[in-house]
């Protein structure tokens, strides 16, 4: 789940949260950090604007998004897994429209989540994963985000 807080003015502030899922009752899946598009100001959504995070953590912005704090990175713990596994991971985005907990008349898009397709858990069943993702304006040249929360999701899917 996505939740984007607004400060007043025109910064931008995002935070993510993610729904995990696993398919053994017994393994686990931690958020450790969640994945964060930082906060942010939007000077000109005329054109589609975006914030790339990679699972390396590394942010990219679009020329009128103006970083004011850090994005980051979301780390996930996978637990309980028998040892020395190869797990396969895949993400997708379930609700790529942001839905606010007040009327906002514009809203972003969650385009892109991203993580290792495969790794190995290790002796004590274990593995960390690394989770980037990729957020949008609507670039409608409206710059009317309300002051409020917003939310998307995605799913974290672990098989083997």
């Amino acid at each position: 789940m996505l939740l984007l807080r607004i400060p007043t003015g025109a910064a931008r502030a995002i935070t993510w949260f993610a729904a995990v899922s696993c398919g053994n009752t017994f393994a686990d899946i931690t958020q450790l950090t969640p994945l964060s598009f930082g906060t942010v100001a939007v000077s000109d959504n005329t054109a589609v604007q975006t914030i790339n995070v990679t699972t390396s953590g590394r942010a990219y912005y679009s020329s009128y998004v103006h970083p004011i704090e850090d994005a980051q990175r979301g780390v996930y713990l996978l637990s309980n897994f028998p040892t020395n596994q190869v797990l396969s991971v895949t993400t997708q985005v379930i609700s790529s429209t942001s839905t606010s907990s007040q009327a906002s008349t514009e809203q972003f898009s969650l385009t892109n989540v991203n993580t290792t397709t495969y790794i190995t858990t290790d002796a004590s069943g274990e593995a960390t994963i690394y989770v980037g993702g990729t957020l949008s304006t609507s670039g409608s040249g409206s710059s009317a985000f309300s002051n409020t929360q917003y939310t998307a999701q995605f799913q974290i899917t672990v098989n083997y």
